[in-house]
């Protein structure tokens, strides 16, 4: 069990995805990055929040917020979490370029 995003084209073809991780790894992730942004971060209530919550999308001025957020988590001194920012941070640039949302599945 665990949560991925991925990115889907106007045809629906999958454009990219991302593994975020597992529940434990959710919860880290979540614990450092309310330390660094803050409980009611974007990425904490919208990505971070839960480790299933399949269905779930972002789209428009969330994936400013998102990619601000997530260039903030670019200065961790945990590893994991620069790989998250930068996860996120692709499928941003993604998601602008092809005009659409990130979904998480």
């Amino acid at each position: 069990m665990g949560l991925d995003a991925a990115i889907f084209g106007k045809d629906e073809r999958r454009l990219a995805s991302k593994r975020i991780g597992n529940l434990t790894h959710i919860g880290f992730l979540r614990d450092a990055a309310t330390a660094i942004l803050g409980k009611e971060s974007v990425v904490v209530t919208k990505v971070l929040y839960s480790a299933t919550h399949c269905g779930d999308s972002l789209a428009g001025a969330e994936l400013e917020l998102l990619a601000r957020e997530s260039q903030i988590l670019q200065s961790s001194s945990e590893s994991d979490v620069r790989s998250f920012a930068s996860d996120m941070l692709d499928l941003v640039h993604l998601a602008l370029k092809h005009e659409t949302t990130i979904l998480f599945v």
